[in-house]
């Protein structure tokens, strides 16, 4: 039996950082391309960061830091947008229809 946290090792600090707005879209919202309506694909990258200390207050530990980009990607017209990137358009959108 499999665990998800099999797959990270001892003394790995792991970060996504989102803006409420980005939050909201990301677990809500239907991920379809602006361009052609087609519904896209998340990716991810994990980026090292490099080693620091991580841990609860007072008991700080020496770790591998690492941050992670995401997008989606469209397969249809081969576009890639960053979560923001669609934050904005679904906002102005929104206001053409007011």
């Amino acid at each position: 039996m499999s665990n998800k946290m099999d797959k990270f090792k001892p003394g790995e600090s792991h970060s996504v950082s989102f803006t409420p707005a980005e939050l909201i879209y990301k677990l809500f919202r239907k991920k379809n391309c602006p361009v052609c309506m087609f519904k896209m694909k998340p990716n991810k990258k994990k980026h090292f960061d490099g080693i620091g200390p991580t841990g609860p207050m007072g008991r700080s530990q020496m770790s591998e830091i690492y941050s992670y980009a995401q997008w989606y990607f469209c397969e249809r017209c081969n576009h890639n947008y960053l979560i923001g990137e669609l934050v904005e358009k679904n906002k102005k959108k929104r206001e053409r229809r007011q």
